[in-house]
């Protein structure tokens, strides 16, 4: 994709000859360096240039993943307004990130310009930077703009990988003068006469002022002041000007007035029924606007009037009126529009079609609604949007073509500032505005929008629902979006109240519930089939709610949007999405010749008995559909266009310039054009069927979207609603196996915390990219050894562990030669990034399958991986093992001493690297079971030795928390050895999973959550000002379940559990604000690490293999208040290091009696119910006998089955 960058070297500037400030010809490559990540092979060499000699370097992603550039020193303060601009042009590089960087002398603050994706240029290709298109990337001083330069990249990273050849020339930066501040007024002249009243109507936001191409109270010139009414409805007049007959040709046709020869949308029509030749029309006035300076704009929105507007138009530029080579504003009809084989570009930018072309590079665009001849577009009713990326001009000329007896009525000219034409979403938040709330997604009115996802276990392909009904079809993807028009009132999720809901209340299978007083309305996603043949379905059930019928209509509409809101940045942008095409064939919709919009649908219960009987409802060993996998044969039951179309009303199409599908499903209706193509990619259409309902009766209409084009659409059509049905029923099934293999009852109180647990075991699985665990399915949709880790911990908790070996086996094969654990794989493959926790936390992943499985073959299999693990943390260690770090007087240096380096790979480091705690005490855990493990396979010398550096490693780390504490002067444990930072949600870590809360310093681990406690309450009481937190709070629900604090416990669920959004889905995003609707990323939903950190934490409540005693502890963390509940609780089949647990707590009046059997090897150091607090004076009995908890409330049990009896006196 060509001239991503927006800057368009075609545009004027307003200083033809700025002051060069650097320049640089690469006459020679010698100066420039390499800067590369591990994986990736660079190399430089001096070319053939634009001009003369250029650089060339070659990239190669060994690995698939990484990054590699060129760099230069420089020292430049820059001025205050600046230009850059380059020549670049490849060869054989796939698609990839260009980033082109400028950096701070002090070589941590990084602005840039990232491309994702970019299509490399097979030619020289100027590109043209302002200062405005660069934007602060990362660093400590987080944010504003750069005063001095000390460093200039240019960066390939990988987004697919390969190799091949960039070249880059003719770098300069040149001093700009400031935009010209305009304070005179517009002058707009007509057909070359002054026209005052013109010059004010069309700038003074008033739309009850106008211009118009006929005088409504005289002989031809502008409209007056007063001449529209509230609704601005214009007075009925026929037009008397002359004919102008335009690019020759005949005139054969005869018109009415400018209102009659319209149909009710809008669209121009004669009695031939040919309304795209600008043959018929015979009328043209020309504006001129005359801005009196040069001025940067981003776009241009005409607003015409909605009953009189031209047949045709066309808006063209010029910063010399007297010339002829006016620059048309309509690039490719009208439109700032991609080549053929274009697609949007990744970060949501306009396609590089936006160059701008003269009349004579202008084509009229076939096949689309909204054609154009020799630069004109099509009139309509209402606000046009025109794009015009970095424009600047001074003169505008809009020429209008009237029909003979009609005449266009002009509202307003507004003129955009430049960021509106930077990306699609900003457009539409200019055009939602314009509209009633609900006609487009929340976020377009820049709130908020969550969103659950709706996949099958491990498939790579996922759809989104959102909160307010739209269901997003695939990753940067369009959505579906449903409206309902009854009893003369138009529906939109903001006429409604929603609440949400999982099916059963845990499984993986969302609804959203509108409610109003007359109707009900039901819309439940979820997806079926195995990874690489899944199908999403939906299915909209509409109740009549009141006393009288419900008549009216169901729509269905194909919407050029993701459900991911625009702030979701990270790695794409989410917002708007590319419908270039689309097409009905009578039985279903295909949007971009790619993905099928199936109905299964039929109009009444008759209608769907007929069909069933004539054959084509219910599946057939020829109808394509096996129990498995859906319609990859051709074979279908050969349903017929005619048959659907007598079942559902109609479809229809439209592009942008027509006008959103709402303007149409608003009036309960739908376009005429069943297929259409956009070049702007913004097309939309819509279903629609009749709704007429008696009270008490629903209406459901249900929908399949194949995700793969492996599987045939007809073959879903032919077995039409009973498909919905029956794989309704089969998914449901599916997830009741996979989520319930630990049977358990609690009090209905804690339904809502023990069906979180399960839901989010369900989104973990659905977030799986075959073997690999992902956090999410978009912006986090990698595999990180990190998360992976802690998630793997919790499916073998709950269960599952083929999924955990696979992950395991997987990920071993992705070790660098030297030992190195990569951070995350994705479908590049490894990243090199250095995140030193991932050795430690790969050693524990091994670890972790084998306790819960006793596999020590797979532990034999793979500790050859182990053992490279190993060998990389002892080199890591080495580094800071040296006597600049044991012997320096400087405790800031001395206290590095011994450690793993610095990285980013604890979130609050990403700016600037650090010395983080959290990847020593990660280091500590995997060097722990890495000795286990050579213990348990008979090396025992080689566990000495690893032992060795285990205990070295562990004084060490100690030592340097004793002086990072001293010389920071705080009183609990930091973050990392520099900077002194609490940060208890990364100190957790320590106590679980990393087994070191007896030896962590005291009083400092107590201070820590001391603070924090009196953090979150004053956050939780509204005494403190916050914007947002992260989930990943939970983790401190098990630090304070392993410190017996559980009434701390049960308040911090519950304020986490507030924060499930919405309320019904049982989920969590990554980040929550204090604001609900306040606009910002927050990571997937559902952020499956903050959801098995939730698991991670309630498991632990419930029983917990307490390492350091090798001890089972029973209900360590139910607080007191969980013994007042009316009902008890059961467990049975639980996962443990030992074997399967049972156990049950009933309620005898006052009393509790615990039930403890199983099938399990009672460890070393036994199993240990925890006495609740409100117990442990009270008489307590072990199997009939007396006894006493020891001092942390413990009954140990050495035998089973056990039985406890808690005698509470009141």
């Amino acid at each position: 994709m060509r001239l991503l960058f927006l800057s368009l070297c075609c545009i004027p500037f307003a200083q033809l000859h700025p002051q060069t400030l650097l320049y640089e010809n690469f006459d020679s490559a010698e100066k420039w360096k390499i800067n590369s990540s591990d994986g990736v092979v660079v190399s430089t060499h001096s070319d053939n240039g634009f001009s003369g000699k250029g650089i060339r370097f070659d990239v190669n992603f060994t690995l698939g993943s990484g990054y590699g550039g060129i760099f230069d020193l420089v020292s430049l303060e820059l001025p205050e307004n600046y230009l850059i601009s380059f020549f670049v042009k490849a060869k054989n590089l796939p698609p990839n990130n260009f980033e082109f960087k400028l950096i701070d002398p002090s070589g941590d603050n990084v602005w840039w310009v990232n491309r994702k994706g970019y299509d490399f240029p097979s030619e020289w290709t100027k590109i043209t930077l302002r200062k405005r298109n660069l934007s602060f990337a990362w660093g400590p001083q987080g944010g504003g703009e750069i005063k001095n330069l000390g460093r200039i990249e240019f960066i390939v990273a990988s987004a697919n990988g390969g190799s091949g050849s960039v070249w880059i020339d003719e770098l300069k930066i040149e001093k700009l003068d400031p935009p010209a501040q305009i304070t005179s007024p517009p002058v707009v002249f007509v057909n070359g006469t002054p026209d005052t009243i013109a010059s004010k109507v069309l700038f003074d936001n008033n739309l009850k002022t106008f211009w118009s191409t006929e005088r409504l109270y005289g002989n031809g010139g502008s409209g007056n002041f007063n001449g529209a009414d509230d609704d601005n409805n214009i007075p009925e007049k026929d037009g008397s000007g002359s004919c102008e007959r335009i690019e020759g040709g005949e005139d054969t046709s005869q018109y009415n007035d400018g209102k009659k020869n319209r149909n009710d949308m809008g669209e121009v029509q004669n009695k031939t029924g040919n309304s795209n030749s600008l043959n018929d029309t015979c009328k043209k006035t020309e504006l001129l606007i005359d801005l009196t300076a040069q001025k940067e704009f981003g776009g241009l929105v005409l607003d015409w009037n909605k009953d009189h507007f031209p047949a045709y138009f066309k808006v063209e530029a010029s910063n010399d009126y007297s010339k002829t080579d006016w620059v048309s504003l309509f690039p490719e009809s009208g439109t700032i529009s991609p080549n053929e084989n274009s697609t949007k570009p990744a970060d949501g930018s306009i396609p590089p079609g936006g160059d701008f072309k003269t009349n004579s590079e202008n084509e009229a665009s076939k096949g689309n609604t909204s054609a154009t001849c020799s630069g004109y577009a099509q009139g309509r009713g209402g606000k046009f949007y025109i794009i015009t990326p970095e424009a600047q001009f001074r003169y505008i000329k809009i020429t209008v073509i009237d029909h003979r007896e009609g005449y266009s009525v002009l509202n307003e000219i507004t003129f955009k500032e430049l960021p509106f034409a930077d990306n699609y979403n900003n457009l539409y938040y200019e055009v939602a505005a314009d509209y009633p709330k609900g006609y487009f997604p929340r976020y377009t009115l820049k709130q908020q929008s969550y969103f659950t996802v709706v996949g099958v276990s491990g498939d790579t392909k996922e759809g989104l629902l959102s909160e307010d009904g739209a269901l997003e079809t695939d990753k940067q993807s369009f959505s579906v979006e449903p409206f309902i028009f009854a009893n003369d009132k138009f529906y939109t999720w903001s006429d409604v109240k929603i609440s949400h809901s999982l099916a059963e209340n845990y499984l993986p299978v969302p609804s959203v519930n509108w409610r109003t007083d007359d109707f009900s309305f039901d819309i439940t996603s979820f997806a079926s089939g195995k990874p690489g043949a899944s199908v999403l379905f939906s299915e909209y059930a509409i109740t009549n709610q009141g006393k009288t019928p419900l008549k009216g209509k169901f729509f269905l509409a194909l919407r050029p949007f993701q459900v991911n809101p625009p702030w979701q940045d990270l790695n794409f942008y989410g917002g708007t999405a590319k419908i270039s095409d689309v097409s009905f064939n009578g039985k279903y919709a295909v949007v971009n010749n790619k993905t099928a919009v199936i109905p299964l649908v039929f109009s009444s219960p008759e209608k769907l008995k007929n069909e069933l009987d004539e054959g084509i409802g219910a599946p057939t060993e020829t109808s394509g559909i096996s129990n498995e996998t859906f319609g990859t044969t051709t074979e279908s039951a050969g349903s017929t266009p005619e048959s659907f179309c007598a079942a559902g009303e109609t479809f229809g199409a439209a592009v942008f310039d027509e006008g959103d599908i709402t303007s149409w499903l608003s009036g309960s209706k739908i376009p005429k054009a069943r297929s259409i193509k956009d070049e702007k990619g913004l097309a939309s259409g819509a279903f629609s069927y009749e709704l007429n309902l008696k009270p008490g009766e629903t209406a459901r209409f249900s929908f399949a979207i194949p995700q793969y084009q492996n599987i045939n659409p007809d073959s879903l059509f032919s077995v039409a609603q009973s498909l919905y049905e029956i794989e309704y029923n089969k998914t449901k099934q599916f997830w009741a196996d996979k989520l319930s293999r630990i049977p358990w009852s609690v009090p209905k109180e804690l339904e809502t915390i023990f069906s979180s647990v399960k839901s989010n075991l369900g989104y973990i699985l659905i977030n799986r990219d075959g073997s690999g665990i992902q956090p999410g399915s978009r912006s986090y949709e990698r595999s990180w050894i990190r998360d992976g880790a802690l998630t793997s911990a919790a499916l073998l908790k709950l269960g599952l562990k083929k999924e955990v070996k696979e992950f395991a086996k997987w990920y071993s094969q992705f070790l660098y030669p030297n030992g190195k654990v990569p951070c995350v794989v994705d479908k590049r493959g490894p990243d090199p990034v250095p995140e030193n926790d991932a050795n430690g936390e790969f050693i524990y992943l091994i670890y972790q399958y084998y306790r819960y499985t006793g596999d020590q073959e797979f532990v034999r299999e793979l500790f050859p991986k182990v053992s490279l693990a190993v060998d990389y943390i002892r080199e890591m260690i080495a580094q800071r093992s040296t006597s600049h770090y044991r012997d320096n007087p400087n405790d800031s240096i001395r206290s590095l001493y011994g450690l793993v380096p610095e990285s980013i790979s604890h979130e609050g480091y990403s700016d600037k690297p650090m010395h983080s705690y959290w990847d020593d005490f990660f280091t500590i855990l995997g060097l722990k079971n890495a000795v286990t493990m050579a213990q348990l396979l008979g090396y025992n010398d080689v566990a000495r030795s690893w032992a060795e550096t285990r205990d070295s490693f562990t004084v060490n780390l100690y030592n340097s928390i004793r002086l990072a504490v001293r010389r920071t002067g705080i009183d609990y444990i930091p973050g990392c050895a520099e900077k002194g930072d609490f940060d208890p949600t990364s100190t957790t870590i320590a106590v679980y999973p990393c087994g070191e809360i007896n030896n962590l310093p005291q009083p400092e681990l107590d201070n820590t959550f001391k603070h924090y406690v009196q953090f979150f309450r004053d956050r939780r009481d509204g005494k403190i000002k916050w914007n947002e937190y992260t989930p990943y709070e939970m983790r401190t629900i098990g630090t304070f379940n392993f410190s017996g604090q559980t009434d701390i416990v049960w308040e911090l669920i519950q304020f986490f559990m507030n924060d499930q959004r919405p309320n019904g889905w049982n989920l969590w995003a990554e980040v929550v604000t204090r604001d609900y609707r306040h606009p910002r990323f927050i990571g997937d939903m559902p952020h499956t690490w903050c959801g098995s950190d939730f698991i991670n934490a309630i498991r632990a409540m419930v029983v917990h293999e307490r390492e350091s005693d090798n001890s089972l502890l029973i209900a360590p963390g139910f607080p007191d208040a969980w013994y007042e509940f009316d009902q008890g609780f059961s467990f049975k089949s639980l996962p443990t290091f030992y074997g399967e647990l049972n156990y049950e707590i009933k309620k005898k009046g006052i009393e509790a009696v615990v039930y403890i059997d199983g099938d399990l090897k009672i460890p070393e150091g036994g199993i240990r119910y925890v006495v609740p607090q409100k117990f442990r004076r009270e008489r307590i009995e072990l199997n009939d006998v007396h006894t006493e908890p020891n001092e942390n409330g413990e009954i140990i049990i050495r035998s089973l089955p056990a039985t406890v009896e808690l005698i509470y006196w009141k």
